[in-house]
């Protein structure tokens, strides 16, 4: 019943939705990286994608943040960052794919007017909410040795940047989205040409897998990353 309800509130939220405000997302430099490596590995027990949480007031949430690219962000969009940068899924422009990006009352970007994208946080649990302890646990060891390599072999020499946690639903029932892939396009302020070679660990709720997410594009100028997902889990920013 509790999912039923998140689902219907859902609705409710994203049929009002906004449209994005009209700055551009400038960008002079894309290239492309990143690979769709064939290694999956499994996690460990069943997992229950996080629910449609974000923490911190309404206001918070809501508030837009324009850096000087015209790239727009908001709280709800934006990831606890372990490293200070700014990272958060972009909520103005287009992504990779061309959808445009816009943005729900509640702050949360959408993409192609059709899914929905919520940023879990740290702070109210729903970053690691519904992971079995084994995985929570990985996670945690992630952070510790800056290293994916126990899940994700090819990574090696590659150290974890940073991390966030994007969970995708469909704005038409609420419903969370798998095996369903989507262009998301995350700001990350760490971005620099000197961290070229980037790889995106990420670990999916639905198959409890990790793998090598594809990178789709990079644009340093504007320090914006594409990756495509086939549903909600964490994405970790690994370079060397």
């Amino acid at each position: 019943m509790k999912r039923k309800n998140l689902a219907a509130l859902m609705l409710v939220c994203v049929l009002a939705a906004v449209p994005a405000l009209a700055f551009g997302a400038g960008s002079s430099s894309n290239s492309s990286g990143g690979s769709t490596s064939g290694t999956i590995t499994a996690g460990t027990g069943s997992t229950v994608a996080p629910g449609p949480t974000n923490t911190g007031t309404v206001g918070n949430n809501t508030a837009v943040t324009v850096d000087e690219n015209g790239i727009q962000t908001t709280g709800a969009s934006t990831a606890p960052s372990q490293s200070g940068d700014v990272l958060a899924v972009v909520i103005n422009g287009s992504n990779a794919d061309g959808q445009t990006m816009t943005v729900d009352p509640n702050g949360n970007a959408v993409i192609g007017g059709s899914t929905v994208v919520v940023v879990g946080k740290t702070e109210d649990g729903s970053k690691t909410a519904g992971l079995p302890e084994a995985v929570v646990a990985q996670f945690n060891e992630f952070d510790t040795t800056k290293s994916m390599t126990s899940v994700l072999p090819q990574t090696a020499g590659y150290a974890v940047q940073d991390d966030i946690n994007i969970n995708l639903y469909d704005i038409a029932t609420g419903a969370a989205l798998a095996n369903t892939p989507r262009v998301v396009p995350i700001k990350w302020s760490g971005l620099t040409a000197a961290k070229a070679d980037l790889l995106i660990g990420f670990y999916d709720n639905a198959t409890n897998t990790y793998t090598i997410a594809e990178i789709v594009s990079i644009n340093y100028d504007t320090q914006e990353i594409n990756i495509r997902v086939n549903g909600s889990g964490t994405a970790r920013i690994l370079s060397r």
